[in-house]
């Protein structure tokens, strides 16, 4: 059974951001290696669940990369309206005739 696109998008980013938390506070005392692929780890659970969030709102997966940015990138994401939410601008009319004449 295969989870849904948002909730695998909510735990990618909520498990990346708790292991970050973790490492905030053990993180001094592990490995230097083991911290550093805990760290890798959280950055690509972060960009897993940005990336799943950005195709949901039909943004370019690139816009995933925002989680390289830990939570500030998330809530950015998150904060931003889907594109086909906001207006588009309308052409001046004179603009608009001369475009039709063109094409006619």
């Amino acid at each position: 059974m295969a989870l849904p696109p948002s909730l695998r998008a909510a735990l990618a980013v909520l498990l990346g951001l708790m292991v970050q938390v973790v490492l905030l506070y053990v993180g001094p005392d592990l490995h230097p290696y083991m911290s550093a692929g805990a760290g890798l780890a959280a950055a690509g659970l972060l960009v897993y669940g940005c990336t799943l969030i950005a195709e949901r709102r039909r943004y370019t997966p690139w816009a995933g990369l925002a989680g390289l940015f830990s939570i500030i990138g998330v809530g950015l994401l998150l904060i931003l309206p889907s594109p086909d939410a906001m207006p588009r601008p309308e052409l001046p009319s004179r603009l608009r005739d001369a475009l039709r004449k063109d094409k006619g």
